[in-house]
């Protein structure tokens, strides 16, 4: 089902529609090009490399095909992917999908919100009006050329229809390597997400460590930022940015 058609700055068209199962291949593919390999890992770790953590992110783990079979068809998700068309073959450049609910250990979570969003954001908690972005994965290549905005902007789109009043969703940055016993403290947030989650309005909540990833011979040790985000504002914010009226 096509949601929409959108043109990014290099004057290419896309379509962003929900992910189906012919779309896997496609997106496998994608998930490949985000990976966090001990190949890429140096440049991943160097801050000033174009295409280090800071700069573009990265996925230390990807879905398998089996993986996105069953969230693909599972009415808990919803997956998006947008897609370029190239003569008449089709690019997924991007993948976005959320979960229908708040993750469970979220919930038990103490939350620094602004007062003037507590009652709300609680009382959507309790009415499961709150959702989870869990992960949104786009082509290196086409990064910075306005990707980002249409898929998310559908997405929030059908969460609201779905009568969801927040996404929370979390952000990672890298706070050290233990490397055969040695141990370097690094500080290597993902700011790419982070800079495009604030100009939707998401604001930081709580932080929490999450257990150490592996990547080859090194464990990365990361700090988990979680943020709320207020769909309403968000799709407002998107429609100007996408000269929707």
């Amino acid at each position: 089902m096509i949601m929409g058609k959108y043109t990014i700055k290099n004057g290419q068209e896309i379509i962003v529609r929900r992910a189906k199962k012919e779309d896997i291949p496609g997106i496998l593919k994608l998930y490949e090009c985000v990976k966090i390999t001990p190949d890429n890992l140096e440049i991943k770790l160097n801050k000033e490399d174009e295409n280090s953590f800071v700069n573009r992110g990265g996925f230390f783990e990807i879905l398998t095909n089996k993986d996105l079979e069953k969230i693909i068809y599972d009415d808990r998700y919803i997956v998006l992917v947008s897609v370029l068309i190239k003569n008449k073959d089709e690019e997924i450049n991007s993948c976005l999908y959320c979960k229908l609910d708040v993750e469970s250990n979220w919930k038990q979570k103490s939350f620094d919100i602004l007062d003037i969003k507590q009652k709300k954001f609680e009382k959507a908690l309790i009415e499961n009006k709150v959702c989870t972005a869990v992960e949104h994965a786009i082509i290196p290549s086409v990064q910075s050329r306005g990707v980002a905005y249409p898929v998310i902007f559908e997405m929030y789109r059908y969460l609201i229809n779905c009568e969801k009043l927040f996404v929370m969703l979390q952000i990672y940055t890298l706070k050290g390597v233990f490397f055969r016993g040695k141990y370097n403290s690094i500080y290597l947030p993902n700011k790419r997400s982070i800079i495009l989650n604030e100009k939707l309005g998401a604001y930081f909540v709580a932080s929490y460590d999450i257990p150490k990833k592996r990547v080859g011979e090194n464990e990365i040790e990361i700090k988990s930022d979680l943020y709320i985000l207020d769909l309403e504002y968000a799709i407002g914010i998107l429609r100007k940015k996408l000269n929707i009226l």
